[in-house]
């Protein structure tokens, strides 16, 4: 594909290098990362720069003259008028069924929502955060067991299927494009830490969707006795009306932590401490007693 393609991403948007890498010629590609993105890659840099600032990003443009700008995951606002260092304009690429769920956590709030689809959004980008019209989007479904880990997998993976064919029709982006629906417009930001914590002022549902929410790869927030815990699985505890009555707000044994919580309890199957996966909550309580 003779296209020479300028990517500005954040750390997220790494994951679509080597697709692009796959189909340009090395020298039809730049990417431009954030300062996070690209301390964090561990692939070649070969034409990937960090981003040092506004007038740098804007100066290498003019220089590598990119047919298509594409953006992904890149949280810093960027100048609109960057799109007219390209042919065809600049494209962000966006994992939600716009106009639902603009803004930061799309897939966060989808889940905590218990919306049953998620999707991907190619659009024009302007003064406003995911506001521009709409060039192409795709729907993915989301199953009972989905959590944000395995959606932002099923995320890339249809733009993987998806994005040398949207790239291929660049000529035509102009008249695809649709405006958005004002009237079915929903924003959101990003989740504070109340949102990515469990409570027991939830119900065992709303936790549920938290955990579901954060994913396997961060967990949501849990305090115990001050101790901190990242949950990756829970589920429904056996209703037991021992349990119901007892005073505690958690209950351990070597294999089970129980965490009291509105209208029940919570199983916690699987959680973090600094990093480590938790495989025994007989070794969770020991490395909460020596202060871990």
């Amino acid at each position: 594909m003779t296209c020479r393609i300028a990517y500005i991403c954040g750390v997220q948007g790494l994951s679509l290098v080597p697709l692009l890498r796959g189909i340009t010629e090395p020298e039809d590609l730049m990417v431009f990362a954030s300062q996070s993105a690209f301390n964090e890659w561990e692939g070649d840099t070969q034409n990937i720069e960090p981003i040092e600032c506004a007038e740098m990003l804007r100066a290498a443009l003019v220089t590598f003259r990119p047919d298509i700008i594409l953006v992904m995951t890149y949280l810093s606002k960027l100048d609109v008028s960057l799109s007219k260092s390209s042919k065809y304009g600049m494209v962000n690429i966006h994992p939600s069924l716009l106009p639902e769920y603009r803004g930061g956590a799309p897939i966060f709030y989808a889940l905590k929502n218990g919306e049953e689809h998620v999707g991907v959004t190619y659009h024009f980008m302007t003064e406003v955060f995911d506001q521009g019209d709409i060039i192409e989007q795709a729907s993915i479904k989301v199953t009972p067991t989905d959590c944000a880990s395995s959606v932002w997998l099923k995320v890339i993976k249809k733009i993987f299927a998806g994005l040398p064919k949207i790239i291929e029709n660049r000529s035509q982006w102009t008249s695809m494009a649709r405006k958005q629906d004002e009237n079915i417009a929903t924003s959101i930001g990003f989740p504070s830490l109340g949102e990515r914590s469990l409570s027991k002022l939830k119900t065992v549902s709303e936790n549920l969707s938290i955990i579901r929410a954060c994913g396997r790869a961060t967990g949501a927030r849990l305090s115990l006795e001050g101790h901190i815990v990242f949950v990756t699985e829970a589920s429904v505890a056996p209703a037991n009306a021992a349990l119901n009555e007892s005073p505690e707000s958690w209950i351990e044994n070597e294999s089970t932590l129980l965490f009291k919580v509105l209208d029940g309890w919570l199983e916690i199957n699987a959680a973090k401490l600094d990093g480590i996966t938790i495989s025994s909550w007989r070794f969770l309580m020991e490395a909460l007693a020596h202060g871990a």
